[in-house]
């Protein structure tokens, strides 16, 4: 299981996925390597790519992944809720 705890300043889209990767991570490390290349890289990132690539990811794992936000009532971010919303909306 993985665990985030959310303060207002994840209401930035970057900082957020960072950490629901890094979360992710804490499940099983296999998963987000592409997510934090795509991150990592030198000409930015879209945050379409980096959430296909988890949920593509996701789709690959044998086991069932739960993934828990802490006060996430904190957050204010529309581009944030569209994430989440990508990712329920996509997860396999």
């Amino acid at each position: 299981m993985g665990w985030l705890a959310l303060d207002e300043g994840d209401s930035d889209l970057s900082r957020f996925l960072a950490h629901v990767v890094a979360a992710l991570r804490a499940t099983d490390s296999r998963l987000g390597v592409e997510a934090l290349a795509l991150m990592d890289a030198d000409r930015g990132f879209s945050a379409d790519e980096v959430l296909v690539s988890m949920v593509n990811h996701l789709d690959t794992t044998a086991d069932p992944t739960v993934l828990a936000f802490d006060d996430y009532h904190v957050i204010d971010a529309s581009a944030v809720h569209d994430a989440v919303a990508f990712l329920l909306d996509n997860l396999p």
